[in-house]
């Protein structure tokens, strides 16, 4: 069915609903105010789907904080964004380079879906219980060198984003993007290098595919083969956070952040994500940089007059805290679970 058409059906049953319900004044009123944002959205449908993205930089080193270095995944697009392979169980794997870190190493976080793949047809997978390797390698001129660094049977933090990649070709529906977020138990210097993430394990067999980031320098390699590619991930100090983040709605999503930490954190991007919808037409992203926040200031960022209706899934990144909250848009109104 037409999307257009499918989204005048529906308001169209919620304003007979209206018409059979109390009196004449208000039904006029209400079936009113319904009949104009329908309009509305029908003669803007860019209004959701605009990705807005301020201060963007590529390869972000966000200097000497909790947050070394980092490149976020993608957001769900046409094409949609490609996720990389990378099990030890399918010879596979993905190698992704970073540059310019200043401090240890100690945490990492990254993104990714859990896929199978069914005579030759790909389907979405399962996360749970999917254990890692991740090794660390020097620099060779541009590509991986000699490995310095593995770390074994790591078992992640795994949270759902709540944010769906529709793959056209896909028979049992969109992937959900998940965070993984590891502690390495272990400090070290490495200010250029290459990191890979292999799963080794998953309960029931599922594919890791890391997730493409646009905030790269186009340098991947994907078993030895180079590719002009990059994939997301942060590299962290402390995966203790120096921001304590507040997600609030209203006509519009708002995200409040105040600096818990000692330091006065500086140069520091920040996103906000807004993603869903009837037919996944919100896909919102706004980039700022803090450029200077002493101990116990607030900062905030927002994006104003969301047009929508139905679930929602919004992302907060700052410097080395990662946040997703569910919630519910109606109409201009969002409502945060």
């Amino acid at each position: 069915m037409n999307k257009k058409i499918f989204k005048l059906s529906y308001f169209i049953i919620i304003l007979k609903i209206i018409v059979l319900r109390e009196d004449n004044d208000m039904k006029m009123k209400l079936a009113g105010i319904i009949a104009i944002t329908l309009l509305v959205a029908n003669a803007f449908p860019a209004l959701g789907t605009i990705i807005e993205k301020d201060n963007v930089s590529d390869c972000q080193n966000i200097g000497d904080r909790g947050g070394l270095f980092r490149q976020l995944p993608s957001p769900p697009d046409d094409p949609m964004p490609t996720c990389w392979p990378s099990d030890l169980n399918e010879g596979l794997r993905v190698y992704e380079d970073f540059m310019d870190v200043s401090n240890p190493i100690c945490h990492i976080h990254w993104w990714g879906q859990a896929i199978k793949q069914i005579n030759d047809t790909w389907y979405p997978g399962n996360p749970e219980g999917m254990v890692f390797d991740i090794i660390f390698y020097e620099d060779d001129s541009g590509s991986p060198g000699t490995e310095v660094y593995t770390f074994s049977d790591i078992s992640p933090i795994i949270i759902g984003t709540g944010i769906m990649y529709e793959y056209p070709d896909w028979p049992e529906g969109p992937s959900e993007l998940y965070y993984f977020e590891a502690d390495l138990n272990l400090c070290f210097d490495l200010s250029n290098g290459w990191v890979s993430i292999i799963k080794k394990y998953s309960s029931d067999d599922s594919i890791f595919g890391w997730s493409e980031s646009s905030d790269g320098n186009d340098n991947l390699y994907w078993n030895y083969d180079k590719q002009p590619n990059d994939v997301a991930f942060i590299l962290a100090e402390s995966g203790e956070p120096d921001l304590e983040i507040n997600v609030k709605g209203g006509l519009g999503v708002t995200a409040n952040f105040n600096n818990i930490g000692n330091e006065t954190i500086t140069n520091a991007p920040v996103d906000l994500l807004v993603y869903g919808g009837m037919l996944s037409k919100i896909n919102k992203h706004k980039r700022i940089t803090i450029d200077t926040l002493p101990p116990d200031i607030n900062g905030s960022i927002g994006i104003p007059l969301i047009l929508g209706f139905g679930k929602i899934s919004i992302g907060v990144i700052a410097d080395n805290v990662v946040e997703y909250k569910s919630g519910f848009q109606l109409l201009f109104l969002t409502i945060i679970k």
